[in-house]
């Protein structure tokens, strides 16, 4: 099954990065393999990481009816659900960027992109509906708080607290918090556990590889065409979210973007590409030798 998804799209992880050692890591296929796979894993003090968000399931409600999901999932003895048959392309620089086209028409109708703020452990996700019609997204966050070397299980969520409101979200546990904002649709709370996802690289290092991973709460959006939903997580409060969103956009601007369908950059590109690439190793007082180990 994973050589299988490696021979479809690549066996290279993307990375994302900022100055305090946090990152984001995955798979071009949207599947976790190792524990160490995720969206936000927030770098703190003494070379301290802490994983907070694993990823989300992502269902699509078409206007006919129909309705996908575009996650994947890997559990002991299956593949759940199957989003990757989804992926029509996908980017890993300047910053993840990955492409969903509906399975009957095969027409393009999502852009989803992943970026990371440069100073702060703050993750941006954006779904731009490249569609002519509208449609209903159903996204439901998957938290884990731990340290990044350990995995978690149901009975770590006994004592949390999570307040919600119309378009933001807090969840703390122990001396854990993250923050989400969202500048459309609302967030309903329903807790919910994915019990035993498995990383079969973990298995293959002899580490434990089974995971439980919570979620309180999912977000509803009706998506316009042409329209993006952003979806802002942080391991602190934000008093202006919105211009955390515009530093985050500064922060890759100057990076060339390839058109869906090319397939490398131009020669006179590259030297920015490699610039970019540096970046993931810079920390504020340092330089890292590699991620997810290394400080």
């Amino acid at each position: 099954m994973l050589s299988e998804l490696y021979a479809r799209f690549t066996p290279y992880e993307w990375l994302l990065s900022n100055r305090k050692g946090g990152y984001a890591l995955g798979t071009a296929f949207l599947a976790n393999l190792r524990k160490y796979h995720g969206l936000l894993i927030a770098g703190k003090e003494e070379g301290k990481r802490y994983h907070l968000l694993s990823s989300l399931e992502e269902r699509v409600i078409f206007p006919s009816g129909l309705n996908f999901l575009l996650d994947t999932n890997f559990y002991r003895d299956t593949l759940y659900p199957e989003g990757y048959k989804l992926i029509k392309d996908y980017f890993f620089r300047p910053f993840p960027r990955f492409l969903f086209q509906c399975p009957y028409k095969g027409e393009p109708f999502l852009e989803k992109t992943l970026r990371f703020h440069r100073d702060r452990n703050v993750l941006l996700i954006s779904y731009h509906n490249v569609s002519s019609y509208p449609y209903k997204l159903i996204l439901r966050p998957k938290f884990t708080f731990r340290n990044h070397h350990e995995v978690s299980s149901a009975s770590s969520w006994q004592g949390y607290a999570l307040e919600i409101n119309s378009q933001s979200a807090f969840l703390a546990k122990e001396d854990l918090a993250l923050f989400l904002y969202t500048n459309m649709g609302k967030l309903k709370d329903e807790v919910l556990f994915y019990y035993g996802v498995y990383y079969p690289l973990e298995d293959l290092r002899g580490y434990p590889a089974f995971e439980d991973l919570f979620s309180p709460f999912y977000i509803e959006v009706e998506l316009p065409p042409k329209k993006t939903l952003h979806l802002l997580f942080s391991d602190q409060a934000l008093f202006d979210p919105w211009s955390v969103v515009k530093d985050i956009e500064e922060r890759y601007r100057p990076y060339p973007l390839l058109n869906f369908g090319a397939h490398a950059f131009a020669e006179e590109n590259l030297l920015a590409i490699l610039e970019e690439m540096v970046e993931d190793f810079l920390l504020e007082r340092d330089i890292i030798a590699g991620y997810p180990w290394f400080y």
